[in-house]
């Protein structure tokens, strides 16, 4: 009988004790089930920072002071999803200056300017000689003007007279590959060959070697730095394009003229690839309107290794 009457208030008191228990166990299930909300985007940034620069996981000596929870976590996953997609932007761009850039020696060796201390600058051209190079010439006798000529070897053994009458003028012949051909994604060997061969090949015709280079399309590629050692050809980037394959004559010099500066290497075109008699009558009618105007600014004009070496000028 007295089991079974016992004091209220004891009573009592073991229900609210049990009731508390309860609650505070649903309560710890509760937030043992809650997912962790993902991180809002416009507070992405600060995780990035805060991941980075406070490492709040880790002690001095690197060890990990517990493990990662759930919002660690997410902080941590935050911080890689945001910065994977720029690290790989970021290797694009170093490629991409690395194959293109004008400035890039990363995969060969070459310049793409000379001093600037005087107003003097080299012209060249590309992809000559063709049929139409002579009269080229005949203008740049008239405006006393020396130049630089990336020459085809398949295009100077197609015409080997017009290739020396380059030389014999007294211009600087440098190499511009055997065929022309595009070098990204080609294999050393390739571009060992087409270096080698357009020196073998314009070494004959001319008496003596090239020791300027100029890329096709201004790519370089791998292998290619390898390639200019064995030739001992130094690579020759631009300042200013003239683009005169596909814009108009006054637009070319126009182009020219504005983006000279002292030591500037011009690129024009004397020949267009491999294209067997092309017209390159606009490339002659933007030259006899830009040199004169760039004269009259007080420019001088040379052959690129005397552009990189005054000496060379003075004694010639």
């Amino acid at each position: 009988m007295a089991a079974r009457h016992r004091d209220p208030e004891a009573a009592a008191d073991d229900r609210k004790r049990r009731t508390r228990g309860s609650v505070g166990a649903g309560s710890r299930h509760r937030r043992g089930r809650r997912r962790h909300r993902e991180v809002p985007l416009e507070a992405r940034p600060v995780v990035v920072f805060q991941t980075l620069f406070t490492a709040g996981n880790l002690r001095r000596d690197g060890r990990s002071q517990r493990p990662l929870g759930g919002r660690d976590a997410s902080l941590r996953k935050s911080a890689v999803e945001l910065l994977a997609p720029a690290i790989c932007l970021g290797a694009v761009a170093c490629a991409g200056w690395a194959v293109r850039g004008r400035s890039s020696t990363l995969l060969a060796p070459s310049v793409w300017r000379g001093p600037g201390d005087r107003k003097a600058v080299a012209l060249t051209f590309d992809d000559g000689p063709c049929a139409s190079t002579p009269h080229l010439l005949d203008l740049l006798a008239q405006l006393g003007v020396r130049a630089t000529f990336f020459q085809i070897g398949r295009n100077a053994v197609a015409w080997p007279a017009v290739a020396r009458q380059v030389s014999a003028a007294g211009h600087e012949i440098g190499n511009h590959t055997m065929d022309h051909p595009r070098l990204w994604l080609r294999s050393p060997g390739f571009i060992e060959r087409q270096v080698a061969e357009a020196q073998r090949v314009l070494t004959e015709i001319h008496g003596s070697p090239p020791r300027l280079f100029r890329a096709p399309y201004g790519v370089r590629w791998p292998g290619l730095g390898s390639a200019q050692r064995r030739s001992n050809v130094l690579g020759v980037m631009w300042s200013t394009i003239g683009r005169d394959w596909s814009s108009r004559p006054d637009a070319v010099a126009r182009r020219l003229t504005a983006r000279v500066f002292p030591g500037a290497i011009l690129c024009l075109h004397d020949g267009r690839e491999l294209a067997t008699r092309p017209d390159i009558s606009d490339t002659i009618d933007a030259v006899r309107r830009a040199v004169p105007e760039m004269q009259a600014m007080g420019y001088q004009f040379e052959t690129v290794s005397n552009l990189l070496c005054p000496m060379n000028s003075r004694n010639a």
